[in-house]
């Protein structure tokens, strides 16, 4: 069953969206979609292979 990476809510509890990174695709819920536009650095821990990768500025151009 797929989970929020941050919550681990299923998708019985509330809606999630897939993203994908490195490959590999992954779940948010709608509740913590802002905090991976605005923070994903505090899914660098839930996520595999994620590490540095996403610590420190984010160039938006």
């Amino acid at each position: 069953m797929n989970q929020c990476v941050l919550c681990g809510k299923s998708s019985d509890e509330i809606p999630l969206i897939p993203f994908e990174y490195k490959g590999n695709q992954h779940y948010v819920c709608t509740a913590h979609l802002p905090a991976l536009l605005h923070k994903p650095e505090i899914f660098a821990d839930k996520l595999a292979g994620a590490g540095e990768d996403w610590v420190g500025e984010h160039d938006h151009e």
